[in-house]
């Protein structure tokens, strides 16, 4: 798989998450991997993301798993968006 992202990452733009999510089922049960904790995550996001609300009342108080998280999710997002945009440009 190394050898795999490697090449990709070279010779290609594409996004390390959608080279993983595309290698994954030679690897691992879809199913197994987006647990409910995971899913409870991405709700918390969407949630805030829709009231314009924090997941916590200070930057100090939150989490920094619940930022890596959240930064993740907002990465892969704006990603997609770029991707939806180029390819309705004609890209």
């Amino acid at each position: 798989m190394i050898r795999l992202y490697d090449k990709n990452i070279n010779e290609t733009s594409q996004n390390i998450g959608e080279m993983l999510w595309a290698s994954l089922p030679f690897f691992a049960n879809v199913s197994k991997l987006l647990t409910s904790k995971m899913q409870l995550t991405i709700q918390k996001f969407r949630y805030c993301e829709l009231t314009n609300t924090p997941p916590h009342p200070c930057l100090n108080s939150t989490p920094a798993t619940v930022i890596d998280d959240f930064t993740t999710i907002s990465d892969e997002i704006s990603w997609i968006k770029q991707e939806q945009k180029e390819a309705n440009n004609g890209g």
